[in-house]
């Protein structure tokens, strides 16, 4: 895949029944942006095998897909509840996500996402999510 090689930050706190789980992960990508949408890819390691992620966005939603030991397409939209598919090796789930805030933001080579949501098990929030995704384009 073509594009500028960039330096990915996640960041991300999950809350599950009053309990919080923190993960920071940092990864080497590509972006590009084409018909005024923007791709961010990368891969990362599941179950040590790989996992190919491509990030697509811009200032209305973002879709995260992942292909390899998970497969998956889950869609934030701005204040809306989308329903995703999420596969893994012991089958495929349906989750129901409320997207609470989306804000991407956009200083010289650097870019951030903002991403606050909910995954939802029938009525119920079952977890809530705070994510922050920096993306910093490496110099020429």
């Amino acid at each position: 895949m073509t594009g500028i090689d960039c330096f990915i930050d996640i960041k991300s706190k999950q809350i599950i029944r009053d309990e919080e789980d923190h993960t920071d992960d940092s990864y080497e990508g590509k972006y590009f942006c084409r018909l005024e949408k923007n791709y961010l890819s990368y891969k990362r390691k599941e179950d040590d095998e790989e996992v190919s992620v491509l990030i697509t966005f811009d200032e209305a939603a973002l879709t995260i897909s992942q292909q390899g030991t998970v497969n998956s397409r889950m869609t934030f939209n701005a204040a809306e509840r989308t329903y995703n598919h999420y596969g893994t090796s012991v089958g495929t789930m349906m989750i129901t996500v409320d997207t609470k805030e989306y804000h991407v933001t956009r200083t010289g080579d650097q870019i951030q996402i903002n991403l606050k949501y909910d995954i939802l098990t029938g009525c119920e929030v079952a977890v809530t999510n705070d994510m922050c995704i920096k993306v910093k384009m490496e110099e020429l």
